[in-house]
């Protein structure tokens, strides 16, 4: 069959294929017309390097923003975004209710999805600020274990330095304890005045003024151009199984599409 034969075919069923594709638009626009409004709000949110940087900023951003993307939508965090804004929903409900998308420069994005536009808006602001505080808390602990495991260490070799000098050690062996003392106390003001990394609120949330969903009109159209498609594909494939469109017979179908009758002209040899 080729590209001739099968617009004829569907040319013919022109009409049936046009019915079909409406019917299917309707139907699509009546079902999505009647589906809930949804409603989207957005808060926006930045990483903010500590005053010293070590190593190359940018791909300092790229870790620091993956890792608050990670913990966006973690249930330590949506359930304190719940708790603060007095909801009651399921955790897991309310994870699928939320994205995150990143940037390169070091911004992230929270979307919310909510059955109104306050609703919305007062989910993405809570995650936002939860996301923020759980930021802010594992930075903190961190910096704390950090001093607590160098102390222990200084609080270590104080003690080996008592024993060692009890035992009358050479000064080689005290200038080696005494350097090693010296390091850890350094590390340990260096970390007394490490700054962490933040991450701010840059633009709260706002309600939203149109629902995101449903779109019936949109739904609807892209129905009729996929039903308009299907329905002229199923008319060419039934009409190639019952035989009703071949290359064996041109006339049939151009007279479908001309309109006029087909004349079959019959074979000169009468007699065999």
């Amino acid at each position: 069959m080729d590209l001739l034969e099968h617009a004829a075919g569907v040319w013919a069923r022109k009409w049936l294929v046009l019915g079909i594709a409406v019917l299917v638009a309707i139907g699509v626009y009546g079902w999505r017309s009647t589906a809930p409004e949804e409603y989207v709000a957005t808060a926006q949110l930045q990483v903010r390097l500590p005053d010293v940087v070590s190593g190359d900023p940018n791909s300092q951003l790229e870790l620091f923003a993956g890792t608050a993307a990670g913990l966006a939508t973690t249930r330590p965090v949506v359930a304190e975004a719940l708790d603060a804004a007095g909801r009651d929903d399921d955790v897991d409900n309310a994870i699928d209710l939320v994205t995150l998308e990143e940037s390169d420069s070091g911004f992230l994005t929270i979307e919310a999805t909510g059955s109104t536009p306050q609703g919305a808006m007062e989910l993405a602001n809570a995650v936002s600020v939860a996301l923020a505080e759980q930021v802010a808390t594992e930075q903190a602990d961190d910096l704390a274990n950090q001093r607590a495991a160098v102390r222990q260490e200084v609080a270590k070799l104080g003690r080996v330095r008592a024993d060692v000098f009890a035992e009358g050690a050479d000064n080689f062996e005290r200038a080696a304890l005494d350097r090693e003392r010296e390091a850890l106390l350094g590390s340990l003001r260096t970390l007394a005045e490490k700054s962490p990394w933040r991450l701010v609120i840059v633009e709260p949330a706002t309600p939203p003024g149109s629902p995101a969903a449903p779109t019936p009109l949109r739904d609807a159209l892209l129905a009729l151009i996929l039903a308009l498609i299907l329905a002229a594909e199923g008319v060419v494939v039934a009409r190639a199984l019952r035989g009703s469109l071949s290359a064996r017979d041109p006339a049939a179908d151009a007279a479908d599409i001309a309109g006029v009758p087909a004349v079959l002209v019959g074979s000169d040899d009468s007699a065999v």
